[in-house]
């Protein structure tokens, strides 16, 4: 594989890293999002609902004593009629109860509403009325405690799942860290050791060392340019060698003419008839022909 696909390859390993973070940096997001909601939906509207209905047969009850103060006779079909207002109020509520238990909770409120609907109608007893009046704000407060209840389990778990989300959050930052670290070793190790090997052949042949061997198996660029590197060595190796030879040759030829030059002209001082000497610069006979002998011998 060659350097700019492995470059690819890593860049393709990290985006990938990169979407799966978000992926589940957006996916945490959006189950916190939809637990806020239920939260604003279920919880807080559901008890908002349960206390006007609360606070509407409150004021239902404050009605209906004064009516009975002040013995009005169409107190009870007046007041039947306003708890169809509370009855609505409770029916929201229900439909956006959060638990089993809280329905059931609304259940029990909404029967004793008809009953005390139907005992106003019937102009019951004040004594009766009142009980049912009595039981009704109990099954009440028994609701808000379950509403108010399962808005804390709510709470809780929106809190879990915040802590959870932050956890995880952490986690997968230490893992895309990782990830990165593992790719960006793997690409070292994939890249600088041959790049390494051609910066060591390149200054060898640089210092004149030319039987390095070189591994020139692969067809990336690194493998092409340690095949450059070898037929580089080997040319400059060839011309060291024209280049040795032909100074061997030409050595060679100087010397056979320096040693022609010498017979030559040893054969002239041989045949004169004078005598000839030569002294170097401490004056010591340094050459002399054979007719300097005869005359006057050689020291």
């Amino acid at each position: 594989m060659g350097i700019r696909a492995r470059i690819f390859a890593a860049c393709l390993a990290m985006a990938s890293v990169t979407v799966l973070f978000g992926w589940y940096a957006r996916t945490a997001q959006h189950d916190l999002g939809v637990l806020a909601t239920r939260i604003y939906d279920e919880a807080f509207t559901a008890i908002s609902y349960l206390r006007s209905a609360q606070n509407g047969l409150n004021q239902l009850e404050a009605d209906w004593h004064r009516s009975a103060v002040n013995l009005s006779h169409n107190a009870g079909g007046d007041l039947s009629g306003a708890l169809r207002d509370v009855q609505e109020d409770l029916d929201v509520a229900g439909e956006r109860s959060m638990s089993a238990a809280g329905r059931s909770a609304v259940y029990r409120v909404g029967t004793g509403l008809r009953q005390l609907a139907d005992a106003l109608l019937a102009s019951e007893p004040h004594d009766r009325i009142a009980a049912l009046f009595e039981k009704s704000g109990q099954d009440f407060a028994m609701a808000v405690e379950v509403y108010a209840a399962d808005g804390y389990r709510y709470r809780q778990r929106a809190g879990e799942m915040v802590g959870q989300s932050a956890r995880r959050t952490w986690l997968a930052i230490a893992a895309a860290l990782s990830a990165a670290l593992v790719i960006t070793l793997g690409l070292t190790r994939a890249i600088l050791p041959p790049v390494r090997r051609a910066v060591q052949v390149a200054q060898s042949v640089a210092a004149g060392k030319l039987d390095n061997r070189i591994e020139t198996s692969g067809r990336c660029e690194m493998a092409d340019l340690l095949r450059a590197l070898a037929t580089m060595q080997e040319s400059i190796a060839a011309d060291r060698a024209r280049i040795e030879a032909l100074i061997a040759e030409q050595a060679s030829s100087h010397a056979g003419e320096l040693a022609a030059q010498h017979a030559r002209l040893d054969a002239a001082l041989s045949n004169m008839v004078q005598g000839l000497c030569l002294f170097d610069a401490d004056r010591r006979l340094a050459v002399y022909n054979s007719r300097f002998a005869e005359m006057f011998g050689v020291p």
